[in-house]
């Protein structure tokens, strides 16, 4: 009986946030998707606007991972743009901008770089 009795109490700390990945502890003033089953913690609600919620579960859902999963990674945004542009330059087929986009924004996201910071960072990238 102890055994299904610690069964039952790891489900109950099971939730983890769409978003983040941390552990849900406190049910209340978290948000779930009418889109997809993921639910967010109060923090990531706090931190993002449901628009960009909406993307990121999208995104996670299609490509994998979480948000700041590689943050301990040395990640540079400048070198990731000039490395993109220079393999851009190279080929020679015709690409399509807007899945090279929502994989730039997913590789972003995965280093802890949110939207807002990454279009801050590139305005003053291109100038």
């Amino acid at each position: 009986m102890n055994s299904l009795k610690i069964f039952v109490n790891s489900l109950d700390n099971s939730l983890k946030c769409a978003i983040c990945r941390a552990d849900i502890k406190n049910n209340t003033n978290i948000y779930q998707s009418e889109h997809n089953f993921g639910i967010v913690s109060s923090k990531c609600c706090q931190r993002f606007s449901i628009k960009d919620i909406e993307w990121m579960m999208k995104i996670f859902l299609a490509y994998g991972g979480y948000f700041a999963k590689l943050k301990d990674q040395n990640f540079s945004l400048e070198r990731y743009l000039c490395n993109l542009a220079e393999d851009l330059t190279k080929k020679e087929k015709v690409l399509d901008l807007n899945e090279l986009n929502i994989k730039f924004i997913h590789e972003i996201l995965l280093h802890g770089i949110t939207i807002q910071e990454y279009q801050k960072r590139l305005e003053s990238f291109l100038k």
